[in-house]
């Protein structure tokens, strides 16, 4: 495993903002890959898909209910907190599963007991998954968290498994990891009889924490296209951001403990608000969230002092004619740097969010400083 701390970000070089953008305000035709049909064009008949009748099962299923009538803003779960040095003992005291942090999109996988497979995203968007193979062995609801991923051999679209809500009739979210894992794998099972799936599933490598080190020997670092690659001789290969730490001793929603999770030093990055480019400023301002809709001004850079990549993005913003935008950074030298845009986010992070990863960079927790500490 290779661990270089001191790599300027070039992941989103070869992303063309302009297009992305254009794909983001539906110009495109349907694009369609692994079976997963995405509505984007306006002279094409989207799929319609009755989305809140998806949604109540979704929260039927996450909540063991059979009518929730919340109205969730965002899809209830937990979300790893950034790892901290100062969270380092309770990974040693408690007891902590670890698996490799994809570098990829979450969605819970609904598969219907009409054998159809709906992706559902943080933010409550719903895709179906168009596969005639996608079968529903048990005939009762299924539903899963994971990410989509592209696994680097294949070159498909995968969903790579690291919960289960509910499976064979039986309720999980209440269980503690080790009952959820064995539910996984008993899954997996009857998953593996099915032939011909456009969107493979794979359950992701749990590890205890002890054992850090069988999940980093599978990380190597590409310095043609600087990425992190995860590769084992399960089949798993896949771009890799860094690593979570899941409580062995709760249940799916973490109400007790806290789930964690660790990044490459130089993929711990902040989505920020920029704005008035047009403005002849010497300095870029950096926004995120606040309380009650409020902009902080979390850091303030000399244009002079931002990176050839950085200004880069400013003059495709500027091409786009874009007032804002939601931009990811790095804080490289006490300076913030832009690595890519985020045309799928028009939020800052909160300002907890942005307070937390620019301690964690401070901190600087290198990998084999917890290889050893786990060990010993």
């Amino acid at each position: 495993m290779s661990n270089n701390n001191n790599i300027s970000i070039k992941k989103d070089k070869n992303i063309d903002p302009i297009k992305e953008y254009i794909k983001m305000n539906n110009i495109h035709a349907i694009v369609e890959q692994s079976g997963v049909q995405i509505p984007c064009g306006t002279n094409k008949k989207k799929k319609t898909i009755d989305t809140q009748v998806i949604k109540q099962k979704v929260l039927n299923l996450l909540f063991n209910t059979t009518n929730n009538a919340h109205n969730y803003k965002h899809l209830p779960g937990a979300m790893p907190v950034t790892l901290l040095r100062k969270d380092i003992m309770t990974l040693i005291t408690d007891k902590y599963w670890v698996l490799e942090k994809s570098d990829g999109v979450r969605h819970l996988l609904l598969i219907d007991t009409d054998s159809k497979g709906y992706l559902i995203d943080r933010a409550w968007n719903i895709k179906e998954i168009e596969d005639p193979n996608y079968i529903n062995i048990k005939k009762v609801p299924v539903l899963l968290d994971g990410e989509v991923i592209m696994n680097e051999t294949t070159k498909v679209e995968q969903y790579s498994m690291f919960d289960i809500i509910s499976y064979n009739n039986t309720y999980y979210a209440n269980q503690y990891l080790p009952i959820r894992h064995k539910a996984m794998s008993l899954f997996i099972q009857d998953y593996l009889k099915l032939k011909n799936i456009s969107m493979p599933i794979q359950l992701k490598a749990f590890r205890p924490v002890k054992e850090l080190h069988q999940i980093t020997d599978c990380i190597q670092y590409d310095e043609k296209t600087n990425h992190y690659i995860y590769k084992d001789n399960k089949g798993r290969h896949n771009l890799n951001d860094g690593l979570v730490f899941i409580p062995v001793e709760d249940d799916y929603f973490c109400k007790d403990k806290t789930m964690f999770k660790w990044k490459w030093l130089e993929l711990n990055t902040i989505d920020c608000l920029i704005k008035n480019l047009f403005d002849n400023n010497t300095t870029l301002h950096f926004y995120v969230g606040g309380p009650n809709n409020s902009e902080i001004d979390f850091m303030q850079t000399r244009f002079d002092h931002l990176n050839s990549i950085s200004k880069n993005y400013i003059n495709q913003i500027k091409e786009l004619k874009l007032s804002q935008c939601i931009v990811e950074c790095n804080i490289i030298n006490s300076n913030c740097q832009i690595v890519g845009l985020r045309m799928d986010k028009n939020i800052a992070n909160y300002i907890v969010t942005a307070k937390s990863t620019k301690q964690a960079i401070d901190d600087n927790i290198l990998i084999n400083e917890l290889i050893q500490l786990f060990k010993n």
